[in-house]
């Protein structure tokens, strides 16, 4: 059987903003891993290139593919880290862009740290 859905991906979640203690001191923002979600995901071919509002074109890394049930969430501007089939990690990058489809959630990921 084949798996639509074989690599994961891990978002990294930070506090919303900064707050402050009781002292009024800054609280640092704190940042965690999500746990890992099935995605597919593709580092070349035609899917990788976009073209954007000023009409050129831009190719990215990767180009992530989610299941359905993420279609509420705005992944733009935060880090991913790519897993492979064997759960090695393949790369962390920003999610540059991010396209909410009926059936799936598409995201392009920048270059790769």
């Amino acid at each position: 059987m084949i798996d639509r859905y074989p690599h994961k991906i891990s978002i990294k979640e930070q506090s919303a903003s900064p707050s402050f203690d009781e002292n009024g001191d800054p609280v640092s923002v704190s940042s965690k891993w999500s746990r890992r979600l099935p995605c597919r995901f593709e580092t070349d071919g035609r899917s990788n290139i976009r073209v954007e509002k000023d009409g050129s074109l831009k190719t990215y890394a990767f180009v992530v593919y989610l299941p359905s049930g993420h279609a509420r969430e705005d992944f733009a501007g935060k880090i991913a880290r790519l897993y492979g089939q064997r759960g090695e990690l393949v790369c962390e990058g920003l999610i540059n862009h991010s396209n909410m489809y009926q059936l799936s959630t598409v995201l392009y990921l920048e270059k790769c740290q």
